[in-house]
C-alpha cells in the first residue's frame, strides 16, 4: 500500500525506509554480526559527486536483476525487463536537470500549509515533497517508474 497523493505520503515513506533498515539489522544479527548496518542516502539534488549520478556501487554490484528475486513468469513488466531500463549516468543527469529537481525541492520548502506541502493532491498550490520525490522515479527509469516495482531496485531505498 503507497500513500501516494496523500498527506500522510512523507510519514508513509520515511517509515517504510525504517522497516527496511530494521530488517536488514535483524538479518546481520542473524548472520552472526553486530547489527551495525544502516542504509546511506543517495542525495540526488547533487547531480554528481565523484564522479558519479547513480550510485556506482549498484551499477557495479547489481548491474542486473538478482536471480531468484522474482519469478519471472508471474512478475510481470518486472519479470520481463528486470533493471534492463534504468537510465545511465548521462542520461540520469539530463533528466534530473530537466525535470528541475533541485528547483522543485527548493520551492516545496516555500509551500505554508502542511497539508499542501506533503502531497501532490493538491496541485496548483507550488510544488509538493512528493514533486521532487516523483520526477527523481522518473528520472532513474524501470524499475523506479512504477509504483508497482520501484521498491524491487535497492535504489528504491536510498532516495
Amino acid at each position: 500500500f503507497c500513500h501516494h497523493g496523500q498527506e500522510t505520503f512523507p510519514g508513509w515513506h520515511r517509515g517504510y525506509l525504517c522497516e527496511m533498515e530494521q530488517a536488514l539489522i535483524k538479518a546481520d544479527k542473524e548472520l552472526g554480526k553486530d547489527g551495525n548496518i544502516g542504509l546511506p542516502y543517495w542525495d540526488w539534488l547533487e547531480t554528481e559527486i565523484n564522479g558519479e549520478v547513480f550510485p556506482k556501487i549498484f551499477r557495479d554490484l547489481i548491474p542486473q536483476m538478482p536471480d531468484g528475486l522474482v519469478d519471472e513468469n508471474q512478475a510481470g513488466d518486472l519479470g520481463r525487463r528486470g533493471y534492463s531500463r534504468l537510465r545511465d549516468d548521462d542520461e540520469l543527469r539530463q533528466e534530473l536537470r530537466d525535470a528541475r529537481v533541485t528547483y522543485q525541492s527548493e520551492q516545496c520548502l516555500a509551500v505554508a500549509e502542511h497539508w499542501m506541502h506533503a502531497s501532490n493532491r493538491f496541485r496548483g498550490a507550488g510544488y509538493s515533497v512528493e514533486s521532487p520525490h516523483n520526477s527523481v522515479h522518473m528520472a532513474c527509469g524501470f524499475p523506479m517508474t512504477s509504483l508497482r516495482y520501484a521498491a524491487f531496485h535497492p535504489i528504491f531505498f536510498l532516495h
